[in-house]
């Protein structure tokens, strides 16, 4: 009986792992200009995009997102208004060509980063 009842919690822990894994990669996006990014963003999504990894770049992002999305705000209307901020820069990725940009300010593209929202 024991040994039944490991196996069984050993299966609902693998099973719920994998159903929370499945439900965040389909939360993740590409995009590699400002359009598809907010797109993404405003659809509640992390948002993985080629950045140049300039501070003065990111603190942009973070202001024009979030100017961006107050103007997109219909009064009465249950919408998120907090800005872009990066997330960290995941541990494998497709890496980045010669031509890549950055998302944002069009500089050369040194990483790939997530991006999501900060409230």
């Amino acid at each position: 009986m024991e040994k039944e009842l490991a196996i069984l919690l050993d299966k609902i822990q693998h099973d719920m792992y994998e159903r929370a894994l499945s439900r965040f990669n389909d939360k993740i996006k590409n995009a590699s200009n400002w359009q598809d990014f907010m797109s993404h963003l405003n659809s509640k999504n992390v948002v993985l995009t080629p950045w140049c990894e300039k501070r003065e770049c990111e603190e942009k992002v973070k202001e024009r997102s979030g100017i961006e999305t107050k103007e997109g705000v219909v009064e009465g209307e249950n919408s998120l208004t907090g800005q872009a901020k990066t997330l960290c820069v995941p541990l494998q990725y497709e890496p980045l060509s010669s031509g890549d940009k950055c998302f944002h300010c069009g500089d050369v593209a040194k990483v790939r980063v997530y991006w999501g929202r900060s409230y």
